[in-house]
């Protein structure tokens, strides 16, 4: 059987809680099998959790996104590890760098990044990265940290970046 795999797909969000039913019905008439599920903060791990209960195609990763670092806390680390126990994901995500945003601390938004990098490493999972104008950045630490692989989104690099 052939199937799509969308890798990043926020089911889970407030947009969709009219629709969210026919959304992910329309996917699966189009041939989506799997529609990974990145969690953007702590606080929507149920969300992200209560959609993949409820559509069994859909799988979940966990992580702290970048344009969120406003929310988001240290602690919140030990809280993202938890969760990769509870309930194992297919990648740690969304997380990432954003410099298109101009009033997002950048010192943050690399802490929080380089973390989960980490967490990914010990827990042998690939990232799906959110990565806006920060190629270089974003790349610098992939290579220091040597995560198992993954995905970006809204990528803007060369080739060779890619």
């Amino acid at each position: 059987m052939t199937f799509f795999i969308d890798t990043h797909c926020h089911l889970d969000a407030a947009e969709f809680d009219a629709d969210r039913d026919a959304e992910y019905a329309r996917a699966v008439t189009g041939g989506v099998g799997i529609q990974i599920v990145p969690a953007v903060s702590r606080d929507n791990f149920a969300a992200v959790a209560a959609a993949c209960a409820r559509y069994s195609g859909c799988l979940p990763a966990w992580g702290l996104h970048p344009m969120y670092i406003h929310v988001h806390r240290p602690e919140h680390l030990a809280d993202l590890r938890v969760q990769i126990k509870v309930q194992r994901p297919v990648a740690v995500g969304e997380i990432g760098l954003d410099l298109f945003v101009k009033d997002l601390n950048y010192a943050t938004q690399e802490f929080f990044y380089v973390e989960q990098l980490k967490i990914a490493k010990d827990h042998d999972l690939p990232v799906l990265l959110h990565c806006r104008r920060a190629n270089d950045e974003l790349l610098k630490h992939l290579r220091k940290i040597g995560v198992r692989g993954g995905i970006a989104h809204a990528f803007n690099g060369s080739p060779q970046q890619a």
